[in-house]
Parts: structure tokens; C-alpha cells; sequence
């Protein structure tokens, strides 16, 4: 595991610097064997925060949106709805209208605990009954020293720590991975059998995921 800052500089940037297609790749591999047990093909879904499309992009939706503070649409194909707006204020949804919220980095989104507070409100009140919120993050149990050099959040949440709190947002935690992703590139080829076995996660996944439910008793 790399423990100096610019070995972590080093493995963030090539995750940002990956190009479209290799991204579009390794998300359609991710969705076509893992994340599509939670997005139907008649799901109404929703991406919350930046990223490049690389997840809306490639699922099969009836209805998809992305929210974002900063307008960039042109990452996105033609029957992606974009909504730009603070995270924090009440979002231009309306209330259980959405089957699937997925976000990369939660914790980032936010300026503090308040605002954390209410986007969870938020993603509570515009999910469906049943509906999931699937959340990937930097887990930053498993290299803090890094985190916080590299990172200056005011908050951070780690897959307990979150989780804890989703459950006080009145979210039903049903799977939690402290370890799935890594942060390394990785051949597309290899995607399949590294999903297919989770015992590798333990040794290769800095990233945790939590899939979180709204109760279906909220009709």
C-alpha cells in the first residue's frame, strides 16, 4: 500500500485522468456484473454529485437525472436530465420519485454536519419506498495519513461511521463492504473475476460501498 503523499497523488490522478473510454469500460463491466441487482431497467435513478457520467451513462433506466453544483452537462448522453443546484437545498425532485440514488464521496459534497444532515434528508424524502442510496467512498480507516493530506474536509465519514448515520436518517443499512474498490487502474479483462471474488477485496479495496434503503413501511 503506498504511504507517501505523492504515491497517493500519483494513484488519485490516474483515476482522474483515465480517459472517457477506459472509465466507460470499467463502469459498464461494474454495472453489468454487480450494481445492476439495484437498477431495474424501469428504475427512475439519480446521480448525486460530480462525477463524469460514467455511472448514469451506462445504466438502463426509464428516467435518469443528475444533481450537481457545477454545470456539466456535456458529460452526458442526451437522456440524462441535469439539475444544477446546492446539494444542501430542497432538491427540484419530487418527494418518492426515485427508485436508485447513487454518489461517489458523500462525505465531500458537504461543508459540514448541517449540510450532511440535510442532503440525507433529502435523498430520504425524494426515494421511493424501497428505494436504495448505493454510496462508494475513500474508506479512510485503512490510510488516514494520506486522506487527510491530501483531502481538507471538514467532515469525513468512514463505511461505520456512515453507516451509523444513514441508519439515524431512518435508513435500513442492507450491505455495507469496507473494502471494495481500489484505487488502482486495473485491467477491464479482470473486472469480472476481482467482483466475482470478494476475498480479493480484502487485500486490493481502499474504497467501501453501503447500499442504505428506505423503509417500505413509508408508503
Amino acid at each position: 500500500m503506498p504511504d507517501t503523499i505523492q504515491e497517493q497523488r500519483t494513484i488519485f490522478n490516474q483515476r482522474l485522468d483515465n480517459t472517457p473510454t477506459y472509465r466507460d469500460r470499467v463502469w459498464t463491466e461494474l454495472i453489468k456484473y454487480y450494481f445492476y441487482k439495484w437498477v431495474p431497467a424501469d428504475a427512475d435513478a439519480l446521480v448525486l454529485g460530480c462525477d463524469c457520467g460514467d455511472f448514469i451513462n451506462n445504466i438502463k433506466a426509464r428516467n435518469k437525472f443528475v444533481l450537481n453544483l457545477r454545470s456539466l452537462q456535456f458529460f452526458y448522453y442526451g437522456d440524462v436530465n441535469f439539475i444544477n443546484q446546492d446539494y444542501s437545498l430542497e432538491w427540484k425532485l419530487n418527494e418518492k420519485s426515485l427508485d436508485v440514488i447513487f454518489c461517489s464521496n458523500l462525505d465531500q459534497l458537504s461543508q459540514g454536519e448541517n449540510d450532511f444532515s440535510e442532503i440525507l434528508q433529502q435523498a430520504y424524502r425524494c426515494l421511493k419506498p424501497g428505494g436504495v442510496l448505493i454510496v462508494l467512498g475513500y474508506n479512510v480507516r485503512y490510510s488516514p495519513d494520506a486522506y487527510w493530506r491530501i483531502f481538507k474536509d471538514e467532515i469525513v465519514y468512514n463505511d461505520r461511521l456512515l453507516a451509523k448515520t444513514l441508519k439515524n436518517a431512518g435508513f435500513t443499512i442492507e450491505k455495507r463492504v469496507s473494502r471494495f474498490l481500489s484505487y488502482y487502474s486495473y485491467p477491464v479483462s479482470s473486472l469480472k473475476s476481482y467482483i466475482e471474488m470478494p476475498f480479493l477485496w480484502w487485500f486490493k479495496g481502499r474504497e467501501f460501498l453501503i447500499v442504505a434503503v428506505r423503509s417500505r413501511r413509508d408508503l
